[in-house]
């Protein structure tokens, strides 16, 4: 899609130049477990973020140590060489980087590693079904052949795991969609086995898998206590809270629907993130009744 690209206010000002409506941007562009992570928290932010596209320039010296170290897993993941990469590495990401390494599920089998996804879910509409796409980007699944286990692993290395792990956006969507796309990840597995002569732990998956087999963790490492071990948090999944994750990622896709048919994005009734770009903008200040912001 042609989009032209202008600069107001500080902003980025990212413009639809076909005219879609609101309903085909909606249903072509994917949504992100951070758009319902947004939408969830605030749905100003959602609007002036998702549907007007202003994006704040960011500083990307604040996501120089995830990038680096995500890098690093990638290559492991590979079996590529590290050595020229860790070489001028920054003494913080060799840290955490180690950490990760010496880390024994860094060493189960590799299923995918940064794994894309994008799945689609079908609204139920009067006398029809409208498809929308949820898509993401996985760090890395593993098999844990003991406990017969997928594990969808994401490393938190410059920002804390979530505080509520169960019912945060990321691990509901990250697990409904592993189970959903099995069959994908399964068949992109064997079809890679055969040239990745360097991966020496190929593994036999089951045809199927049940929502009990797939785990998800996160797994934190501390950049200011070096002697700090991995913090290690776990989502067990079954087939209870795949229908509850099913349920609730229909019932959000029907809010951002008709938050978005609507042009409906109402302020909270205090400001959520004291550190939120659109504070001066989005008219939460304005609004009297507003609690003082907390971060």
């Amino acid at each position: 899609m042609s989009e032209a690209f202008l600069f107001s206010d500080d902003f980025w000002l990212e413009s639809d130049t076909q005219g879609l409506s609101a309903r085909s941007r909606l249903q072509e562009r994917p949504l992100s477990p951070d758009q319902f992570k947004t939408y969830a928290r605030c749905q100003k932010k959602y609007e002036l973020q998702y549907i007007r596209r202003l994006n704040w320039p960011s500083d990307q010296r604040n996501f120089e140590l995830g990038k680096n170290v995500h890098k690093l897993m990638e290559y492991q993941a590979r079996n590529l060489p590290l050595s020229h990469l860790l070489k001028d590495a920054p003494a913080s990401t060799q840290q955490v980087w180690q950490k990760l390494f010496d880390h024994p599920i860094s060493h189960w089998p590799i299923i995918a590693s940064e794994w894309a996804f994008s799945a689609p879910v079908y609204l139920s509409e009067s006398h029809s079904e409208e498809k929308y796409w949820i898509s993401g980007r996985i760090d890395r699944i593993a098999w844990e052949e003991a406990a017969q286990t997928l594990w969808v692993l994401d490393w938190k290395t410059g920002t804390a795991a979530p505080k509520k792990p169960e019912t945060d956006w990321q691990t509901r969507i990250y697990l409904w969609a592993v189970y959903r796309a099995y069959q994908t990840l399964q068949a992109e597995y064997r079809s890679l086995a055969h040239v990745d002569a360097g991966n020496t732990q190929l593994v036999s998956l089951p045809e199927v898998i049940l929502p009990e087999q797939i785990k998800f963790m996160y797994l934190e490492v501390s950049v200011k206590d070096s002697s700090a071990p991995i913090r290690e948090i776990v989502v067990p999944f079954n087939q209870q809270r795949l229908a509850t994750v099913c349920d609730a990622i229909e019932q959000q896709l029907h809010k951002i629907q008709n938050s978005t048919l609507n042009d409906t994005f109402p302020l909270p009734g205090a400001c959520p993130d004291a550190y939120c770009p659109y504070l001066n903008i989005c008219g939460i200040q304005d609004v009297s009744t507003a609690s003082p912001h907390k971060a």
